[in-house]
């Protein structure tokens, strides 16, 4: 579960998509924002921006400046047997997302989706849901998803339509999140160069094999071997020999993120600064 936030303010929760990286969120929680920030349970908070929305059923999916955040909560295939059983939820507490009290959802009831047409598939409940439980998974028994606290109409004889939570279920997520485009995906930090192992004799580290984009004007050397190329031998203070660590370093930024190289290249050592980029796609 992750707090959303807006100028350092709470405004909903979400849902991490587990192995994805990107967040399910109510839409109505973020009012009219396109880029917002992704507060973690490690408190690490993340520039994110809206990919994509569907105003009917109050769904957003929020993607992250990096993808280093990937372990959420698992959908439930089979919804039908927890619908009339305790569900659990969450809340907003200060920064943190935290546990909220059980939920049992009702029959089917007369709501609308917020373009007014039939929602048959919305849950209602026996008590309305904490108001700050917008984006909220409820889960069952065996911890898993069967639907999202969002926001949707109910027809009142005399009143047209109230407001109402209610679960909207994995199945109408799962058309939601298969109608999203492709730019709606976490984008891959880089840093312009590609990497192979090597050693200069004096020092290991990574040779840069292929350089591209703003790296290249920064004077970032690629070569075959190690004395016509430049050596990378720690990033941000901390030494690496292998691609994978290098890797690793790499998508703990967010696009945006200043990154410090320590190069050996002629002979000499020197520091260079590189922004971190998306990855071409």
């Amino acid at each position: 579960m992750v707090v959303l936030e807006r100028a350092g303010k709470a405004v909903g929760l979400g849902v991490i998509l587990n192995g994805d990286g990107r967040v399910l969120a109510a839409l109505s929680s973020l009012g009219n924002a396109q880029h917002l920030d992704v507060r973690y349970a490690d408190d690490k908070l993340v520039p994110a921006r809206v990919g994509h929305a569907d105003r009917a059923h109050d769904l957003a999916l929020v993607v992250p400046a990096n993808g280093e955040h990937q372990l959420g909560l698992r959908a439930a295939r089979d919804t039908g047997a927890a619908l009339h059983a305790p569900l659990g939820t969450f809340v907003v507490a200060g920064r943190k997302a935290a546990p909220g009290p059980l939920l049992t959802a009702t029959g089917p009831v007369a709501f609308t989706s917020n373009d007014g047409k039939p929602f048959p598939e919305a849950l209602g409940f026996k008590t309305a849901p904490n108001a700050t439980s917008l984006g909220s998974p409820l889960v069952d028994a065996n911890g898993e998803v069967i639907a999202v606290v969002t926001r949707a109409c109910q027809k009142k004889a005399g009143s047209g339509c109230a407001p109402a939570f209610v679960g909207t279920p994995v199945s109408v997520v799962r058309e939601f999140l298969h109608s999203a485009p492709k730019t709606a995906s976490v984008p891959t930090a880089s840093l312009g160069v590609q990497v192979a192992p090597d050693d200069a004799g004096s020092a290991r580290g990574l040779r840069i094999a292929a350089v591209r984009g703003s790296a290249a004007a920064l004077g970032l050397r690629a070569g075959a071997d190690a004395r016509t190329a430049d050596l990378i031998v720690a990033l941000d203070g901390i030494p690496v020999t292998t691609s994978e660590a290098f890797n690793r370093i790499v998508q703990d930024h967010a696009v945006g993120d200043v990154v410090d190289l320590l190069v050996l290249g002629a002979g000499r050592y020197r520091h260079v600064t590189v922004v971190v980029s998306p990855a071409p796609r």
